[in-house]
């Protein structure tokens, strides 16, 4: 049996679907529709076929625990976790999986990559159709086209070309996002295909091609890696060979110059979720075609609406067509739904005239658990800290802020300057400025607290450790 390794591309951003996807909590993290993330989801898929080892997992320095707990949350190890040290786009992700394959684990295994934030409704069928493709991908590389199912504006097509199999063909040509009119054209003539970004071949034979078409990306992931640092499952690349890898993705800096590329067309329901129009097609909705996803929502003699709420805000639409209506804790965006908005520009916009975020939705992870910012002002700031079990957070000080926690759930165990004191739910304690302190949970259960830190300055960077845990951060 040939094994496979799932390769999960996690580094992206998912710009295209801001305010709800942002830096700190893109796409992939997103539940849609499911109790699990989208990024979860892809992982299960994955994890369906005989013979598929472990997952490797591609993301971003900043998601590395993200990742790690939500790997925890659905009961699944990764093989390994690489940490980007920045992003340089896919050809250097998948570059540095294939090069961690092909010394770690054998150059002949064929890797899976798929990018985490899409969504497969026919799981057996997929994995079937890999599992055939598997004799086709030791000297090729096999892209995955989906047969389309209507003119999609949002979507890179593949033209196919002569058949070597039922359902897999020599690459005629790639082909950018249409406009609407070339979208029909294609649809029409039944020769393209969607291009999904799902990939099989071996490790040996990617690796031929960006020595071939991006050498200085092949020597830098080369390099990265076999001067990476290992921390239990977390693999960091070396930054500055890093550094080096040109910033090109794998469709333009290999796929699109190979002469060994072959396409197998899939037909199943998959949308890459990256905008949101394919978000609204992707959607159930009521008698009026109004798509709802969220919470706390209204709709009233309305036609054709996406509604997306994440907020605890109260939110209605009455007399209205054809918009688009989103809304965050902190942001409230309306568009045309049948128009191509430029979410990108708007984030930029915010991020040029410093507005800041005051999202208390985002869940920041860390090694020992994770927290919310409950509220944040300039001198105060106020968390919700959830401290897992048998964890602990390092011993250190701050220098321009004072810190209240209390407790709501749990024990504590906690040093105080030279003391040592044990709190309970409902218990509470003062840190000084410069007071050394530290909190740990010696229980199975998590432990809870609020944290309310009070100073002339609240940002996460005034913290001196005095030692680390599991690189505390």
């Amino acid at each position: 049996m040939v094994h496979i390794v799932p390769v999960i591309l996690c580094g992206g951003i998912g710009s295209r679907l801001w305010p709800v996807s942002r830096e700190e909590n893109p796409k992939q993290f997103l539940a849609i529709d499911s109790k699990h993330s989208l990024f979860q989801r892809t992982i299960l898929l994955a994890s369906l076929g005989e013979g598929f080892l472990d997952p490797i997992i591609v993301c971003s320095e900043d998601h590395k625990f993200r990742v790690a707990a939500e790997l925890e949350e659905i009961g699944v190890k990764a093989t390994a976790i690489i940490a980007e040290p920045e992003r340089k786009n896919t050809s250097a992700a998948v570059g540095l999986a294939a090069y961690y394959i092909k010394h770690y684990i054998g150059e002949k295994f064929r890797m899976l990559v798929m990018p985490s934030d899409h969504i497969i409704k026919e799981e057996g069928y997929f994995i079937d159709q890999v599992k055939e493709s598997i004799d086709y991908s030791s000297d090729r590389i096999i892209m995955f086209g989906i047969n389309p199912r209507f003119p999609s504006e949002d979507y890179g097509y593949i033209r196919i070309g002569e058949p070597i199999s039922e359902k897999t063909y020599f690459v005629e040509e790639f082909v950018e996002k249409p406009n609407k009119n070339k979208a029909e054209t294609y649809l029409r003539s039944g020769q393209y295909l969607w291009n999904s970004g799902i990939f099989i071949f071996s490790a040996k034979k990617y690796l031929e091609q960006p020595q071939l078409y991006i050498p200085e990306t092949y020597s830098a992931v080369k390099a990265s890696i076999l001067n990476s640092n290992k921390s239990f499952n977390f693999i960091q690349p070396c930054s500055n060979d890093f550094a080096e890898c040109r910033n090109i993705s794998v469709d333009y800096g290999i796929l699109e110059k190979s002469k060994d590329i072959r396409v197998s067309k899939l037909d199943l329901e998959w949308n890459d979720l990256g905008t949101w129009r394919s978000m609204y097609e992707y959607c159930s909705k009521d008698p009026d075609d109004n798509a709802l996803i969220g919470k706390k929502s209204v709709v009233h003699n309305s036609k054709s609406c996406l509604v997306y709420s994440d907020s605890n805000q109260h939110l209605s639409i009455n007399g209205v067509k054809d918009l688009s209506v989103i809304v965050t804790e902190d942001t409230i965006s309306i568009f045309d739904r049948k128009k191509p908005v430029n979410t990108q520009y708007v984030a930029n916009e915010f991020n040029n005239k410093k507005y800041s975020s005051n999202s208390t939705s985002t869940l920041y992870y860390r090694p020992w658990g994770v927290y919310r910012n409950l509220l944040v002002q300039d001198n105060y700031k106020v968390k919700l800290i959830q401290l897992n079990a048998y964890s602990k957070i390092s011993l250190q000080y701050h220098n321009k802020r004072a810190e209240h926690w209390v407790i709501t759930k749990g024990v504590a165990h906690i040093i105080k300057g030279n003391s040592e004191l044990i709190l309970n739910k409902d218990d509470s304690i003062y840190i000084n400025q410069k007071e050394i302190h530290c909190i740990e949970n010696k229980s199975s259960e998590v432990l809870e607290f609020i944290e309310v830190q009070i100073g002339s300055y609240v940002g996460e960077d005034d913290i001196v450790r005095l030692e680390r845990i599991k690189e505390d951060s």
